[in-house]
């Protein structure tokens, strides 16, 4: 196609739903005897190899080293449990302690706020709808350099390579670093991929209204 002729329009998030809620933080954090100042790292991704969660848990295995106190919440389809081979996994690097599985969520805008960073470690992805929603919660992110992650982070979260050992040092500095981090990342998120905006880009470019 002609780039005269290709326009991109992004996917929209609801930022009146996913927001930062400090009840709903308070609420999961309680759920799972976890104190407010005990830095915690979200994942919220179906149980797949594509999703790469083994570069997550090793990641966050070196994050402990730095800060012990952290813990690991990991939300989706197949994150429980009963799957043998997430749990040989979380066995060998010895984290058993530090992590919460809690499978598939409904609501999972509820589950965003308790986070403090958001981590994708995906060796492949179109869109990370993932990366928008927790950013639109006003959560930093660190993510690979999968798909339209890089332009959606933009300056309020990090990018790093598919290493353990890159992704722990980032979400150490962001761990520091997760409120003003996160009010940025909300902004960018509010102006560029909510439904207010795309609905306006797709209005100039589809309908050809003026802006």
């Amino acid at each position: 196609w002609p780039a005269e002729r290709t326009a991109l329009l992004p996917n929209g998030v609801d930022t009146g739903l996913f927001t930062p809620d400090a009840d709903a933080r308070a609420r999961l954090r309680s759920r799972l005897g976890l104190a407010d100042d005990v830095p915690v790292i979200g994942m919220v991704a179906r149980w797949s190899p594509v999703k790469n969660h083994a570069l997550f848990l090793a990641a966050f295995a070196a994050l402990l080293k730095q800060r012990p106190t952290a813990r690991a919440v990991l939300v989706g389809k197949g994150l429980a449990a009963n799957n043998p081979e997430l749990m040989r996994i979380v066995s060998a690097l010895g984290l058993e302690s530090a992590c919460h599985l809690l499978g598939p969520q409904s609501a999972v805008h509820t589950v965003y706020p308790a986070f403090d960073v958001l981590a994708l470690s995906s060796r492949s992805e179109g869109f990370p709808n993932v990366l928008v929603e927790a950013m639109s919660c006003g959560v930093p992110v660190v993510s690979t350099d999968v798909g339209d992650a890089r332009d959606i982070v933009g300056d309020s979260g990090r990018i790093v390579a598919h290493e353990a050992e890159a992704m722990a040092a980032a979400l150490d500095e962001l761990c520091g670093d997760a409120p003003p981090l996160g009010a940025r990342a909300r902004a960018r998120v509010v102006q560029h991929y909510g439904l207010e905006a795309v609905v306006q880009g797709l209005q100039q470019r589809y309908l050809g209204l003026d802006p």
